[in-house]
């Protein structure tokens, strides 16, 4: 299938945000809705290269989380941004069979607490999520820094609006084991933000159907689109494809 432009259009959250949105393909039975990581946005390179390797396969939702890109509002870091996801999932749900999720980073940690306390999702796939905001718990300055430098300074940003990170929020490593959905975990072993226990502890406490993938010499989230295309991209599919029925007609990873 020949991607067209995407359709935009704006979501309102149920506090009244408006969340910039765009529709990629049409007619599959399946749609997967991708939440890009803090600091990014919808239309960042990253995400436009995963939704064309996945379009021939599946409808696509990319939004801008609120605070970030086109959306109105500020980054509550996690207190409010997995309600905006489940209702964003939850307008779709009568026009397909099944809806995936994949948060990169920041991102999966909203798939994750969406997925684990509304069960909004048939499958989630977690990209250098993290299990909780203790992130500080490994020397980042190794490799994995040093090979992200030229990526994270050639990545074309726009402005993020922030909250104060205030208050009580639910954390992945409490909620994954309800998740009610086959969960796929994914990250680098050469993450210098997030470190791939995060990674390991998210698998052990999901239930089944369950995969973890540390993928070496990867590094942190997104840039993994970058740094390692193909290999990144076909694994994404093929966990996508062990949970999602494809669109009629598409190939198979391999095939």
């Amino acid at each position: 299938m020949k991607e067209a432009s995407p359709v935009s259009n704006t979501f309102r959250t149920s506090d009244g945000i408006a969340l910039a949105v765009d529709f990629h393909g049409g007619g599959a039975p399946c749609l997967v809705v991708v939440s890009h990581g803090i600091f990014g946005n919808r239309r960042m390179t990253e995400i436009q290269v995963l939704a064309r390797a996945l379009v021939p396969h599946f409808d696509l939702v990319t939004f801008d989380c609120r605070g970030h890109g086109s959306s109105s509002g500020r980054f509550t870091f996690g207190k409010r941004e997995w309600r905006d996801l489940a209702d964003l999932v939850e307008s779709y749900r009568r026009r397909y069979d099944k809806i995936a999720g994949i948060g990169f980073s920041f991102g999966g940690f909203h798939t994750c607490v969406a997925g684990g306390l509304t069960g909004c999702f048939d499958a989630v796939l977690l990209v250098s999520a993290p299990k909780d905001f203790w992130i500080l718990d490994h020397n980042p300055l190794h490799g994995g820094l040093w090979k992200s430098f030229r990526l994270m300074a050639g990545r074309k940003r726009t402005w993020t609006r922030l909250a104060p990170a205030l208050g009580r929020r639910t954390m992945p490593i409490d909620c994954v084991g309800a998740m009610g959905a086959p969960v796929r975990v994914l990250h680098g072993d050469r993450d210098w933000l997030i470190h791939h226990r995060h990674g390991w502890l998210l698998f052990e406490a999901a239930v089944e159907p369950k995969s973890l993938d540390i993928l070496e010499g990867g590094i942190h989230a997104e840039y993994m689109i970058t740094q390692m295309p193909a290999r990144f991209l076909g694994l994404v599919k093929k966990r996508l494809l062990q949970d999602l029925p494809p669109r009629e007609g598409a190939d198979r990873p391999g095939s």
